[in-house]
C-alpha cells in the first residue's frame, strides 16, 4: 500500500502557540531530540508540525494512530529530513520533504507499507510507555475526559475513571449525569467528577453535547461508553461525539451498542478512534453471531478495522489489536 500526505501551516501560528502555551505545547508535540535540534526556531518547529500532520494523513483510515509526539522528524546525514515512527509502525516506511514559502511551512509525505488487512498484532506489542521526567507534574501527563455511568451503573463510571488515573493520566475528569453526580463525587478521590445535563434521571442526553464537546477539547484523549445506558438521546449524543470530537476517543460498552444500532453504521471513524468490543459487542458491530466471531477472531478484527476505519481491540482470552 502507498499513500501521500500533504500539509501546510503558518509559521506565525506555531510561534503564537509557543508564546501562549510554552513548554506545554512543545512537550505535547515534539520529542526531546526534536526540541534539541529546533530550539525555539519557529520555522523549524513549523516544518516539523507540517511533516507530522502529513504523515498522520497518510495513515488516515488505516486503523493506525500516531500522536504527533510519536513521529520524530530530524535531519539525516545529508541534511534531508528523516522520519522515525516511535511505536507500532507495522512495517511502514515514510519519507518526507519540507519547504518554506511566504510564511508557510509545507510538507509532503510518502508512505509505503504492507496491506493493512494482512497485519494483526497481539495487544502487548503495541504498548510503549515513555520514561517520566523527574520534574514532572500532573499537567505533564495530560488530561483524560471520561463520559460514563447511568442510574444503576455508577460502578462502570467509577472503574473507567479510576482506570484512566491508574494508567498514568495526570488529570481525569469524569462526566456523569446530574442525578448520579453525588454518588461519584463521594466515591472518587483523585478523579474529578463533573455533572452534565441529563434527559432522564441518571441518563446523559444530547442536550449535553456542547458542554461535553468543550470538555473533550481540553483532553488528550476521551473515553465514552461504560454504563451510559440505552436512552435514545444518550445514543444520539454518543454518535455525534464519535464523529465530531477532535481528540482521540476510546469507545466501549454502550458506545459500541450505539454504533451498532445506528443508521450511520459502518461510518469510517478515523484512525484516532479505538473500539474495544468483547465478542458479543463485536458480533453486533459486524451484524453476525458470537460463534462466528469466536471461530475467526483474527478475521473479525481485521474486518471491523477495515469497515469502521478505526483501531479495533477485540477483547477475550487472546486480545487482538487490528
Amino acid at each position: 500500500m502507498q499513500r501521500i500526505g500533504v500539509d501546510a501551516v503558518s509559521v506565525e501560528r506555531i510561534a503564537l502557540a509557543v508564546k501562549r502555551s510554552g513548554r506545554g505545547f512543545l512537550n505535547k508535540v515534539y520529542t526531546p531530540a526534536e526540541l534539541a535540534y529546533t530550539g525555539t526556531n519557529s520555522e523549524r518547529l513549523a516544518g516539523r508540525w507540517a511533516a507530522k500532520e502529513a504523515v498522520i494523513k497518510c495513515f488516515d483510515g488505516t486503523g493506525i494512530c500516531f500522536p504527533r509526539r510519536r513521529i520524530e522528524v530530524l535531519p539525516g546525514p545529508a541534511g534531508a529530513p528523516r522520519v522515525r515512527l516511535l511505536g507500532d509502525h507495522r512495517g511502514a516506511r515514510v519519507e518526507v520533504s519540507i519547504t518554506h514559502h511566504s510564511g508557510l511551512a509545507v510538507a509532503t509525505s510518502h508512505l509505503e507499507m504492507p496491506d493493512i488487512a494482512d497485519i494483526l498484532l497481539p495487544a502487548p506489542e503495541a504498548v510503549i510507555l515513555p520514561d517520566r521526567p523527574r520534574d514532572a507534574h500532573k499537567g505533564t501527563f495530560g488530561t483524560v475526559v471520561v463520559l460514563a455511568g447511568s442510574l444503576g451503573f455508577t460502578g462502570a463510571a467509577y472503574l473507567a475513571g479510576t482506570g484512566a488515573a491508574r494508567a498514568g493520566a495526570g488529570l481525569v475528569r469524569l462526566l456523569v449525569a446530574e442525578t448520579i453526580y453525588p454518588i461519584l463525587a463521594a466515591k472518587c478521590t483523585e478523579v474529578m467528577a463533573t455533572p452534565v445535563q441529563e434527559v432522564a434521571p441518571g441518563a446523559v442526553g444530547h442536550a449535553a453535547y456542547d458542554s461535553v464537546l468543550r470538555q473533550l477539547a481540553t483532553a488528550e484523549v476521551g473515553v465514552i461508553g461504560p454504563g451510559l445506558g440505552r436512552d435514545r438521546s444518550t445514543w444520539r449524543l454518543i454518535l455525534d461525539l464519535a464523529v465530531h470530537a477532535e481528540c482521540p476517543l476510546v469507545l466501549d460498552a454502550d458506545a459500541l451498542n450505539a454504533l451498532a444500532d445506528s443508521a450511520r453504521k459502518k461510518t469510517r471513524l478515523g484512525n484516532n478512534r479505538i473500539l474495544t468490543p468483547h465478542p458479543g459487542e463485536m458480533a453486533r458491530l459486524l451484524g453476525t453471531t458470537i460463534e462466528a466471531i469466536q471461530a475467526d477472531r483474527a478475521g473479525a478484527a481485521r474486518r471491523a478495522a477495515k469497515e469502521w476505519g478505526a483501531i479495533i481491540v477485540l477483547k477475550g482470552a487472546h486480545t487482538l489489536v487490528a
